[in-house]
């Protein structure tokens, strides 16, 4: 036999999980690392990759997606460095 306080735990309990799946559905997404350029072109600039991987679109729109990211961090970069310069109004006098 239940305790009736712990019935209304358990509801409560599964009410909260309940709402948290609704707040935050799981990804249908499985994020994994892209592979490097080195390792996807050889030094005569073929691609070095299984045909299934060759042809599949989501594998390069991952990678895509990677090099935008990466290009992206590099202008942050470039424009933390050279921000204080080109702010400099003696520099476009």
């Amino acid at each position: 036999m239940q305790n009736d306080d712990q019935g209304t735990n358990d509801a409560d309990s599964q009410l909260v999980q309940e709402d948290q799946k609704a707040e935050h559905p799981p990804s249908p997404f499985i994020i994994t690392a892209a592979p490097s350029w080195e390792s996807i072109v050889n030094v005569k600039g073929e691609v070095s990759l299984p045909e299934e991987d060759a042809r599949d679109p989501k594998f390069w729109s991952r990678i895509c997606v990677h090099n935008m990211a990466k290009l992206s961090r590099e202008a942050t970069t470039f424009r933390r460095i050279l921000g204080c310069q080109l702010l400099s109004p003696s520099l476009w006098i």
